[in-house]
C-alpha cells in the first residue's frame, strides 16, 4: 500500500514537473515570437524610412494605407479616427529653432486623457516614421511623436548630423512633457539614426 502511495506521489510530481516544463516553452515561445514581430516591423520601419529618402514624401500615403490595412481598418473611415488621434507641432529649440512633430493619441480609452509618449526623432522623415511606431505602440495606450531632425524634411535649422542633438532632444522631451496629453513620461526609440 505504501509502495501504491509512493508510487502515486511520483507520478504525480512528474506530471507537476512536465506541467511547469511545457509552461515555460510555451512562455519562451511567445517571448521569442514577440521579438521577431517586433523585429520584422522595425525592419519595415527601416524600409519605408529608405524609402521615403530615396523616393520622397509620396511614399507616406502608401505608408499610411499599410498601417491601416495592419490594423484592419479604411484608412481615413471613422474606423480609423476612433483608433488615433493626429496633430503636427512646430517645437522651439532653445535658440528658436524649430522642428516638426507629428503627433499620435490613442482614442481615450475609459477616460484615460494623459499617455506617456514614445519619441522618434529621425532624419528619415518624420510622417512616414510615425504611423510605423504608432503600429507599435497606439495599441499599447503609448502616444507617439515623431519628430524631423534639425534640417531635415519639414524641420528648420541646418542639418549637421547630430552635432545640435543632445540638446534638441532634450529641449523635445521637455516640451512634450508639459504637454496636456502627456503623462510626463517620455520614452526614446528608434534603431540606426533614429536610436542616437
Amino acid at each position: 500500500e505504501r509502495d501504491t502511495e509512493r508510487d502515486t506521489e511520483r507520478d504525480t510530481e512528474r506530471d507537476r514537473e512536465r506541467a511547469r516544463a511545457r509552461d515555460v516553452e510555451a512562455r519562451q515561445t511567445a517571448d521569442r515570437h514577440t521579438v521577431m514581430n517586433t523585429v520584422g516591423i522595425l525592419v519595415l520601419l527601416v524600409g519605408v524610412c529608405i524609402a521615403t529618402e530615396e523616393f520622397g514624401e509620396d511614399v507616406t500615403e502608401q505608408h499610411f494605407k499599410r498601417m491601416a490595412t495592419m490594423l484592419g481598418v479604411e484608412e481615413g473611415g471613422e474606423a480609423t479616427k476612433a483608433l488615433w488621434y493626429t496633430t503636427t507641432a512646430m517645437i522651439p529649440m532653445r535658440d528658436g529653432v524649430e522642428l516638426y512633430t507629428v503627433i499620435y493619441l490613442p482614442a481615450a480609452p475609459d477616460g484615460v486623457t494623459t499617455f506617456p509618449i514614445v519619441l522618434d526623432r529621425t532624419p528619415y522623415g518624420a510622417d512616414a516614421t510615425a504611423g510605423l511606431v504608432g503600429a507599435l505602440y497606439l495599441p499599447q495606450g503609448y502616444g507617439i511623436a515623431a519628430q524631423d531632425m534639425r534640417g531635415r524634411y519639414k524641420s528648420q535649422g541646418e542639418w549637421s548630423f547630430w552635432s545640435k542633438s543632445a540638446d534638441d532632444s532634450f529641449d523635445t522631451i521637455a516640451w512634450l512633457s508639459a504637454q496636456s496629453y502627456s503623462s510626463g513620461d517620455v520614452f526614446g526609440f528608434g534603431i540606426s539614426a533614429d536610436g542616437n
